[in-house]
């Protein structure tokens, strides 16, 4: 008498099907576990440094552009505001060459 009970046709199609497409089906889930996660954060790339780089974003100061000539009344003004306030303005001047227009 056999020692394993005797299989169905269900549980024979198992069989074949787990004899032909079992290594394809275990290389295909392995890679896909391996290969899967390429687009994440991982051990060289953590998710804390976004956190952190929004973190500086946060803390940093506003920066406001303002064109400005070099004789401006707002200059006197603006230097008032940012002393009053803390602030350490950051005033640059346009050259010459390109103060100019193209056309």
């Amino acid at each position: 008498m056999d020692e394993q009970p005797k299989r169905g046709r269900l549980g024979a199609r198992i069989d074949d099907a787990v004899e032909r497409w079992g290594v394809p089906a275990i290389l295909i889930a392995g890679l896909a576990l391996i290969f899967g996660g390429l687009g994440q954060s991982g051990l060289w790339d953590p998710w804390e440094m976004d956190r952190a780089d929004l973190g500086r974003r946060l803390i940093a100061p506003t920066q406001i552009g303002v064109a400005l000539g070099a004789s401006s009344e707002m200059r006197s003004a603006i230097n008032t505001l940012s002393e009053e306030l803390e602030l350490v303005p950051r005033i640059s001047e346009l050259s010459r060459s390109k103060a100019k227009s193209r056309l």
